[in-house]
């Protein structure tokens, strides 16, 4: 697998988890319980950095062999 496929494979990841992400966001407005409203601010809360995790990653493996492109602090060995 090559680092464009690759990042291809993040941005559907990335894709999902905005999706599941809008569908909670939709259910807590119309959620009743405060039970069931913390357990979605939870899971809101759990997604929000893997969405943000794979948005970088497809970045950096879209862009990891441009000269130009220095890439993230987060990810260099």
């Amino acid at each position: 697998m090559t680092l464009m496929e690759m990042s291809a494979l993040y941005d559907d990841s990335a894709l999902l988890i905005s999706g599941r992400l809008a569908e909670l966001r939709s259910a807590l407005r119309v959620c009743g319980s405060e039970d069931e409203s913390r357990r979605l601010r939870r899971r809101m809360a759990e997604l929000k950095p893997m969405l943000t995790q794979c948005r970088k990653l497809s970045c950096l493996t879209a862009r990891y062999y441009d000269r130009d492109f220095y890439g993230y602090d987060e990810y260099r060995l």
